[in-house]
């Protein structure tokens, strides 16, 4: 398996960078048709937080793959740091887009708080699954699109 793996990747970093542009590429995907559903501030906010219900229930999810990445190798200049400061960063690009016509009054902040629910809520699920930070997150959420209209 091993020469198997060497045979196609030239070390170990070239094999997380190809792994990682997969994962991003699928992800972001989702995320992408999620913002191309259109519809009002609210159901898109709830396909957010339906999407991150459907990946934390899967048997195999143990947490934001960049996030646990990044944390194994820290580094600026390898590709678990990069990757995941490319799409975290691409994730908040897009949920800006999502939100620039809502109506609400800054929804540039808007999407950066949803972008941090998003992450803390993918994190605690993992760390404390009892806590229900999905429901959470998508009520402080719902809560922010209100006092975003006042």
């Amino acid at each position: 398996m091993k020469a198997t793996l060497y045979a196609n990747f030239k070390s170990k970093e070239e094999l997380i960078d190809a792994y990682l542009e997969a994962r991003h590429q699928q992800a972001f995907a989702a995320i992408e048709t999620i913002a191309a559903a259109g519809g009002s501030i609210t159901e898109q906010v709830d396909l957010i937080f339906d999407h991150l219900a459907a990946l934390t229930a899967e048997e195999a999810f143990r947490g934001c793959v960049f996030v646990v990445a990044a944390a194994e190798m820290p580094d600026e200049g390898r590709p678990a740091m990069r990757w995941a400061r490319a799409h975290k960063r691409a994730t908040v690009d897009c949920f800006q887009r999502m939100f620039a016509n809502s109506g609400l009054r800054d929804a540039s902040s808007f999407a950066e708080q949803i972008t941090i629910l998003y992450d803390g809520a993918l994190i605690t699920s993992v760390m404390r699954p009892e806590s229900n930070a999905i429901a959470h997150a998508r009520a402080a959420a719902h809560a922010l699109i209100e006092a975003g209209r006042r």
